[in-house]
């Protein structure tokens, strides 16, 4: 329902998270684009698709714990994600992005534990 996001529901399955981000928890996921993912430079998601750990924490870097609506984004400063780091949130001539970066591009994607805003580029975690 939220559109060209096949590449991630495509990482979350190789990544053993599909039965997590669709289970009865509540979720909000910000979910990159096909596009986003194929401006990922090849050698950073080849290194993502060999370490299933760190594709977990990449993956997760877009999930925020609750049903979180665009009208409740738009008032936030940051979000916890579920892999740790929060993401910031800004709010920029009537645009809100994460990171500074990443455009909320679609809004309130219902989904059957929460809500989806589909955005226009991967999320990469701070390093640890």
């Amino acid at each position: 329902a939220a559109g060209q996001v096949k590449t991630l529901v495509m990482l979350a399955k190789r990544a053993g998270l599909a039965g997590a981000l669709t289970g009865q928890t509540k979720l909000t996921v910000f979910a990159p684009t096909d596009a986003a993912f194929k401006k990922v430079p090849k050698p950073t998601l080849n290194k993502l698709l060999r370490n299933r750990a760190q594709l977990r924490r990449v993956l997760l870097y877009h999930v925020v714990a609750g049903d979180v609506k665009a009208a409740q984004v738009v008032g936030l400063r940051s979000a916890k994600t579920l892999a740790g780091p929060s993401v910031r949130i800004h709010v920029r001539g009537g645009n809100v992005f994460l990171n500074r970066s990443a455009r909320v591009v679609k809004t309130d994607i219902a989904a059957s534990n929460g809500t989806i805003h589909v955005i226009n580029k991967v999320l990469l975690p701070p390093a640890r």
